[in-house]
């Protein structure tokens, strides 16, 4: 941990002087000590093999053995680091575990990468339509797993498994549309189309076959492109609700988003560095919110997903209410065969602030938009390009020109 601290202090890769300068100001006791392979092969045995550890964020899991007494359960997640966490609770005290970066919708191998392509059943009237558009996102992905990064280790996990993730979000706006089993059948036919073009395509390309094709992903950004889009398999909050987005303090986005009205304030999390925005939004195609639907039809939901459509993972949390709260044991005993991962959030009460999304009545969304004039947003916000100046988005940020 110091020398992970470290690291992202000087955004360089430590010395080892400065490490065991931060372990003895922090008074952490740690030598590095050459153990015999033989007896510990996952023993650090040099500071250069702490320094490949440190990059690695986490320990390996070396072994899983069947507890025979029972023991309480904890599954945590750490924001900052899409880290997830299965920790055990011994005698009330101790706290122990393993901690994994995976993503839920993508069971990767150490160094592999995620490869995600999204698509929207619910924009398509036919099942043919819909087959042309998975053509595209699978030609896309496999195309990805084609270039080489710069990473020798990660190279070599790619160019083994050719890992993809065609995904699929606005399911439940789907199944409103066109029925619940019918959007099954258009996965089933679906899977077994995209296996067959890669079949065809690995062929063609002197590659393997991707060893996994498609999933699930929880999609709150992508999701946001089309219209009245509900993010993967879930349903939307309301018919009116509030989206709270994070922005660094000091973007370029503030002062205009402030100028045209919308709502601002700190970050409870971060307030130094970021700012929570808010914006109303009407679901003008709303049908059911959330809050409506039990937790045993959002573990179907699920379930019928990874049945006929993800050989990954579908990413799902499950929204309860108090009074089903005591069920999750027996849910998660009917459903250890049919579901890899699974999150439970209660839908009010659950601690968190500041939540991304939160159902409000239509006389709140009326009054928020009378203080908001989009107009002086996208008036002063333009995406151009003169012809002789290209401009990018990195993952931070997008050129533009203001005026």
């Amino acid at each position: 941990m110091a020398y992970k601290d470290l690291n992202n202090e000087l955004n360089r890769s430590p010395m080892k002087k400065e490490w065991e300068s931060r372990c003895r100001d922090t008074s952490v006791s740690f030598r590095i000590r050459k153990i015999g392979t033989t007896d510990n092969p996952y023993a650090i045995t040099s500071f250069k093999d702490l320094k490949k550890r440190a990059e690695e964020y986490n320990h390996r899991v070396v072994r899983i053995e069947w507890l025979e007494e029972k023991q309480d359960v904890y599954n945590i997640s750490v924001e900052d680091n899409h880290t997830v966490g299965i920790v055990t609770k011994q005698n009330d005290i101790s706290l122990c575990g393993i901690m994994t970066s995976n993503c839920v919708e993508q069971s990767l191998e150490s160094f592999e990468l995620c490869c995600l392509v999204e698509s929207f059943p619910s924009r398509h009237k036919t099942l043919q339509e819909y087959m042309d558009t998975l053509k595209l996102a699978y030609l896309y992905a496999k195309t990805v797993t084609l270039v080489p990064t710069h990473w020798p280790e990660t190279n070599a996990v790619m160019l083994r498994n050719r890992r993809i993730g065609c995904s699929q979000s606005g399911i439940t706006n789907a199944f409103d549309i066109h029925g619940r089993r019918e959007v099954l059948r258009w996965c089933d036919k679906g899977y077994e189309y995209i296996s067959g073009l890669d079949k065809q395509y690995s062929e063609w390309l002197c590659v393997p076959e991707s060893i996994k094709r498609t999933s699930v992903k929880p999609s709150g950004t992508v999701s946001l492109l089309p219209p009245n889009i509900n993010p993967g398999i879930h349903r939307g909050p309301a018919e009116f609700y509030i989206r709270r987005m994070r922005i660094a303090k000091n973007s370029e986005l503030v002062p205009h988003l402030q100028r045209a009205g919308y709502p601002i304030e700190p970050s409870a999390t971060n307030p130094d560095d970021t700012v929570v925005v808010t914006f109303p939004i009407h679901d003008t195609t709303f049908t059911t919110a959330e809050s409506d639907v039990s937790m045993w039809e959002q573990l179907e939901n699920a379930a019928q997903y990874q049945y006929y459509w993800a050989d990954n993972s579908v990413s799902v949390t499950i929204k309860f209410k108090p009074e089903e709260a005591h069920e999750i044991p027996h849910a998660l005993e009917l459903y250890e065969t049919q579901l890899k991962a699974v999150s439970f959030l209660p839908h009010a009460n659950h601690g968190y602030v500041q939540t991304p999304l939160e159902p409000i009545s239509k006389e709140e969304y009326n009054r928020l938009m009378k203080q908001i004039n989009t107009d002086l947003l996208y008036g002063t916000i333009s995406e151009v390009g003169d012809g002789g100046k290209n401009l990018y988005c990195d993952s931070e940020k997008c050129e533009l020109i203001t005026g």
